[in-house]
């Protein structure tokens, strides 16, 4: 955990990646998981947003009237949110800096679950299955839990593609996920071993399985170059096709929507 921590710390801004950016390809991404949200998240939810990074979606969630919680393991992440809802003239909440494999809240305490950023920078199937088992058990029967995770053929093929000798090292290869560049705090999974852990082991109901960004990775470059009219038409298709968990491996960020 020390590494993440650093990393975030020390090396990378997430507050630019999703809060600051005008980048399409990262406004694809919080745009589409935002629409998701809309669609499925029932009005007036308490919800816990854990690993809420610097607290985007938190602070939309905020201002859609939900009541929200919000934790992270690095604290400069949950400054930052604490400043951010206070510039976005929001009210306070309850903020903490926590482990995802060990929540501070009590069982079925929260509607809904946003297990952000958690499962992709957990290394081990063990990890994995803690945290979600965790945000079960804070989630109430019938509540709704939302899992982020990096696809792991997305991820083989950026692999290959930046590094050419990437097949060398065996090491990369594991039923569940690949470490890959920052010292190996970011790991891929593949859809099929998650679902086969969400429904087998921690018995939850799947619901939807979405590619947030879809092929977006693939064609940065063009969507840059899109006037404004036709990347809110980019948005639309994605939305559309984001549902078909056949492409789910294209995208680089995915989730998948649960029920407890």
């Amino acid at each position: 955990m020390d590494k993440i921590t650093d990393f975030y710390t020390n090396t990378y801004n997430e507050n630019n990646r999703l809060g600051l950016t005008t980048d399409r390809r990262h406004r694809v991404e919080r745009e589409i998981k935002q629409r998701v949200f809309m669609n499925h998240i029932p009005a007036n939810s308490k919800i816990l947003d854990i690993s809420c990074g610097t607290g985007v979606h938190t602070i939309f969630l905020m201002k859609q009237g939900h009541d929200l919680t919000a934790c992270d393991l690095v604290e400069s992440h949950i400054d930052q949110l604490n400043a951010n809802i206070k510039d976005a003239n929001l009210p306070t909440i309850q903020t903490d800096v926590c482990n995802a494999l060990n929540l501070p809240y009590t069982d079925n305490e929260f509607d809904v679950i946003l297990l952000s950023g958690a499962i992709y920078h957990l290394s081990t199937i063990e990890d994995k299955l803690t945290a979600i088992l965790e945000a079960k058990r804070v989630c109430k029967d019938n509540g709704l839990i939302f899992i982020d995770f990096l696809p792991y053929e997305h991820g083989f093929i950026q692999m290959m593609l930046k590094y050419p000798d990437f097949l060398e090292n065996a090491d990369m290869f594991k039923s569940y996920g690949i470490g890959y560049k920052q010292d190996n705090i970011f790991s891929f999974d593949k859809y099929h071993d998650l679902h086969t852990l969400l429904v087998k082991i921690c018995n939850l109901n799947i619901k939807y399985a979405i590619g947030t960004d879809s092929i977006t990775r693939f064609i940065n470059g063009n969507i840059d170059l899109m006037s404004d009219v036709v990347f809110e038409k980019y948005l639309d298709y994605i939305e559309e096709i984001s549902y078909n968990h056949h492409n789910i491996d294209l995208s680089e960020h995915a989730m998948i929507i649960c029920e407890k």
